[in-house]
């Protein structure tokens, strides 16, 4: 029974002292990068849809 408990212990050590050796800042920092990346993206597709949407008009009216 002892053993049982000092192994449970035990284990509960390691796991929590495996968190600790993480770097929280290294995914936040990923996932950052990934937003600023999805941010210009959208931002560069609106241009274009403004742009497509302009040329569609002037089609249009030069077709009347």
């Amino acid at each position: 029974m002892r053993k049982r408990v000092l192994s449970l212990v035990g284990l509960s050590w390691i796991i929590l002292l495996s968190g600790c050796f993480i770097d929280p800042n290294e995914k936040a920092n990923e996932l950052y990068v990934t937003a600023s990346q999805y941010s210009q993206k959208m931002q560069s597709e609106a241009a274009s849809y403004s742009r497509t949407l302009e040329v569609y008009r002037s089609a249009q009216n030069g077709s009347d």
